[in-house]
């Protein structure tokens, strides 16, 4: 049986923090970008690592609104809690993680601040709307931990949410439909 060393120490750090390996994907936390999405929608939280090299080639598509991205976004979220996301899939949705990022206000200014090597930690909310909608809602936070731990993550998500329905009411009001929300 071969060791892959890059592997077990990600596990581990990872595991330190308080993440299991089935909330992980694409590559080992140290050279990556991380990406924390709390769906509101199906109480889930994932933590995407995205290397910083391909993150930073991955344009975004002048022709393509962020509406779109957004829109990939919830679905592929929902599928992922429901177990239904498939394996092509996965790469659409790092993509538009990445494109959805790099195209808000919230990027612009972290980069504005952000050192050269500095990696991004950025909570993503995803409120519920209509549907299987969802209204995406970013915060970056500035550490220089490589991951941050599972308890943090939802301890910011969820202070940011409670500002967010006393600021933004309007966010958190969604029609009845059926009787359900």
């Amino acid at each position: 049986m071969e060791l892959n060393y890059d592997k077990e120490v990600s596990d581990a750090h990872l595991a330190a923090a308080g993440w299991g390996m089935d909330a992980f994907n694409h590559s080992n936390p140290f050279e990556s970008h991380v990406i924390y999405v709390r769906d509101y929608r199906s109480d889930n939280t994932r933590l995407f690592t995205i290397r910083q090299d391909e993150f930073d080639v991955i344009r975004v598509p002048a022709h393509q609104p962020i509406e779109v991205m957004t829109s990939v976004i919830a679905a592929s979220m929902i599928k992922l809690a429901r177990g239904t996301l498939k394996i092509n899939e996965n790469s659409g949705l790092a993509h538009a993680l990445v494109g959805y990022a790099k195209a808000t206000q919230t990027y612009r200014q972290w980069r504005l601040v952000a050192g050269a090597k500095e990696r991004l930690h950025l909570i993503l909310n995803i409120y519920p709307t209509r549907g299987d909608d969802g209204l995406l809602r970013p915060i970056i936070l500035r550490t220089p931990e490589t991951v941050l731990s599972t308890s943090e993550v939802l301890m910011t998500s969820t202070q940011i949410r409670d500002l967010d329905s006393v600021n933004h009411p309007e966010w958190f009001k969604t029609k009845k439909l059926g009787g359900r929300r």
